[in-house]
Order: C-alpha cells, then sequence, then structure tokens
C-alpha cells in the first residue's frame, strides 16, 4: 500500500472571497501566506495494482468536470478551459465514446444521447437519441442550488476587472521588486 501527500493548498470560504481586496481568481495575484495558510488537504491511499495496465492505466481518462453531485466548478478561467479541454483530448486519445470503457463507466447506469459510433459498449436500447417531445425529459432541481445562488452571482461577474490597473495591482509589483 502506498499512501502519496497532495502538495499544500490555501483556501478561503466564499465569504472571504468575496471580501477580500482583490478578485482572487486573477491570476496576476498571490494569496498571502500570512492570510491564508498552506493547509494539507487530502491523501491518496494506492491500494492495489493494476492487473491489465492497458486497460486500467492507459485508457483512464480524468477529468476536472467529472464532478459528483453538490461541487460545483468555480469561475477560475483557467479550470473553465480545462473543464472543456480535458474532455476534447480524451475524445481524440481513446474515441468518442471514451466514457463507455470498463475504467471510466460510471458505477450507476447513465442515461444520455450518446449512442453508436466506434467503441460502442452500450447503445442504452430502445431509448431515442435525440430529445422526444413523447417522453420529454424530467429534471430534478439541484436540492444545493438556492444556498449558492447569490455567490454565484457574485462570482459570475467576478472577471470584469482582470484587465484594470488599480492600486492594488501597483502596490503588488512595488512589494515584489523591493524584494
Amino acid at each position: 500500500m502506498l499512501t502519496v501527500s497532495r502538495p499544500p493548498q490555501q483556501t478561503m470560504t466564499p465569504e472571504q472571497a468575496e471580501k477580500f481586496r482583490y478578485n482572487v481568481l486573477d491570476l496576476t495575484k498571490v494569496w498571502s501566506h500570512k492570510d491564508f495558510p498552506l493547509r494539507e488537504v487530502g491523501k491518496i491511499v494506492l491500494d492495489e495494482n493494476p492487473k491489465n495496465y492497458f486497460s486500467e492505466v492507459e485508457q483512464v481518462a480524468f477529468s476536472p468536470s467529472h464532478l459528483v453531485p453538490g461541487i460545483e466548478p468555480s469561475a477560475d478561467p483557467v479550470l473553465q478551459s480545462r473543464l472543456f479541454s480535458y474532455p476534447d483530448t480524451h475524445r481524440h486519445r481513446l474515441g468518442v465514446n471514451y466514457q463507455q470503457l470498463p475504467v471510466n463507466k460510471p458505477t450507476v447506469p447513465v442515461a444520455n444521447f450518446q449512442r453508436d459510433g466506434p467503441a460502442n459498449y452500450d447503445n442504452q436500447g430502445f431509448r431515442p437519441n435525440y430529445p422526444s417531445t413523447i417522453s420529454p425529459l424530467q429534471y430534478r432541481q439541484r436540492p444545493y442550488e438556492a444556498k449558492w445562488m447569490k455567490h454565484e452571482q457574485w462570482l459570475g461577474h467576478a472577471n470584469l476587472d482582470l484587465s484594470e490597473v488599480t492600486e492594488c495591482k501597483s502596490r503588488r509589483t512595488t512589494a515584489l521588486l523591493s524584494v
């Protein structure tokens, strides 16, 4: 068994992010370690070796867009670009049905409109392959959506000021140059 610690991370609450002196998503800024010290957030435990290296390691498709319900991506511009580019890379590398490969397949059956094509493992039987007016889709309300709505509205407008030169930017540059 091998236990691997992740590198320490800096974290802040949504309330701290809303009240912070500059946009927390601005990649040209650094959060002070004095204000937000590094914290260990988790460990990965590897307790099983792969039985078939190609099918369990070479075909795995990790992506930041694979999220469990209740965890949502932030408005971070770099993360937003990776939400698109990782699955696009997997489609190119493994084929259009890469999510049906046994190593990437969810444990609970998924009903979607992706069917047929190369490396298809499950074409979902008689389900239509398009949104149907005969049997319309029923969407459930997310139980956590209303709780974070105010913060998400704030976050949605966060990128408008990234290109402005502000006092905070000039103060930060002066502090870096004086070191």
